[in-house]
């Protein structure tokens, strides 16, 4: 698509994620502007190399892309930070995000611990205490190995390993990882705890094998 604006001429790319509008001015001054969700890019007076150099950038970034995909630490911290969000939910940071999470594992913790003190199998009130308990201290394990992963798949210097020790199960984690993908477009609401249950009864074992 071209477009007239002033004294420039625009064009505009628009390709999965990134939005490309180069501005050729009069004075031939070029302008590229590079957005995408998480970046502006601004790049100025490339002259005529200017379109060489865009769409090289942008087939180095198509490649570390693909890269990306295939790569097991990087689908399984997709994963893992999906679910965490999920369980946690949070627009902040990372490190607001691992605090908030510890509140909750606390909170599970003492509700843990309080059901724990209360069960009694021959009333029905220390039957449901039981119940609570078990309930309550595997929410508490698995939020616990969720943070835990969560900060581990954050170090960047953890991917060659972690590539290596999940090369063993990378099937499984491809799987879970369309699984994510895919789910938003098929699921219905009827179905979504029950969905999200049976994903995390399958991930953690997984996750299990970080520690």
């Amino acid at each position: 698509m071209m477009k007239a604006v002033h004294d420039c001429t625009a064009f505009f790319l628009l390709s999965n994620d990134m939005l490309f509008i180069i501005l050729k001015s009069e004075l031939s001054e070029l302008n590229i502007h590079i957005l995408s969700p998480s970046s502006i890019i601004e790049l100025r007076d490339f002259g005529l190399g200017g379109s060489y150099m865009l769409f090289s950038s942008f087939t180095s970034f198509k490649k570390q892309q693909e890269l990306q995909v295939s790569d097991v630490f990087s689908q399984l911290k997709n994963i893992v930070t999906a679910i965490l969000k999920r369980e946690v939910p949070s627009n902040s940071s990372n490190s607001q995000l691992i605090f908030n999470t510890n509140l909750k594992i606390q909170q599970y913790f003492h509700a843990a611990q309080y059901h724990r003190k209360q069960i009694d199998l021959t009333t029905s009130l220390g039957v449901f205490h039981k119940e609570a308990y078990e309930s309550t201290i595997k929410k508490y394990n698995q939020l616990k190995l969720l943070m835990d992963s969560f900060i581990i798949l954050n170090i960047e210097e953890e991917r060659e390993k972690i590539n290596h020790r999940m090369r063993l199960v990378d099937d499984k984690i491809e799987k879970l990882y369309l699984e994510l993908k895919n789910v938003k477009h098929i699921l219905i609401p009827e179905l979504e705890e029950k969905f999200w249950q049976a994903f995390k009864e399958d991930l953690m074992p997984i996750l299990a094998e970080l520690r």
